[in-house]
């Protein structure tokens, strides 16, 4: 699917978000105690990028919603929600969303837009390289 609108890109993210989410809070509930003390640090950040992204989509949906962009080809972005073990899936799904939004960062012509995205994207990658270390 192609999304090429400020909202369409935004929604995408926060939906994948979602899903990570989701995806963590099943794996809080596993019994090695490592994976489900990274499973509760990447839900946490989780929970504050869905905030995050929320907000930019509401303050700036009432400019932006049929204002065209570089089109996103979201397939590439996406992987089963359903496949193997719950904190790998959503360390896939993390992985796939930093990419997204860096290329959201790039088709977004707006500053403060970017950088947000830009900053949620580089804190995704430093839990993500802090936590491969530890499993």
């Amino acid at each position: 699917m192609q999304l090429a609108t400020f909202s369409a890109i935004l929604q995408f993210a926060v939906d994948r978000e979602m899903a990570a989410l989701e995806a963590f809070s099943k794996a809080c509930h596993g019994s090695d105690p490592v994976k489900v003390e990274a499973a509760g640090r990447l839900k946490s950040d989780a929970e504050k990028n869905v905030k995050s992204l929320q907000a930019i989509l509401r303050e700036n949906i009432t400019e932006l919603v049929m204002e065209p962009y570089d089109a996103i080809e979201s397939d590439g972005f996406m992987i089963p929600d359903d496949e193997g073990e719950p904190l790998s899936t959503g360390v896939e799904i993390l992985k796939k969303q930093q990419e997204f939004l860096r290329a959201a960062a790039m088709a977004i012509k707006m500053r403060e837009v970017t950088r947000a995205l830009e900053k949620i994207a580089g804190r995704r990658s430093l839990l993500l390289a802090d936590l491969a270390g530890k499993w």
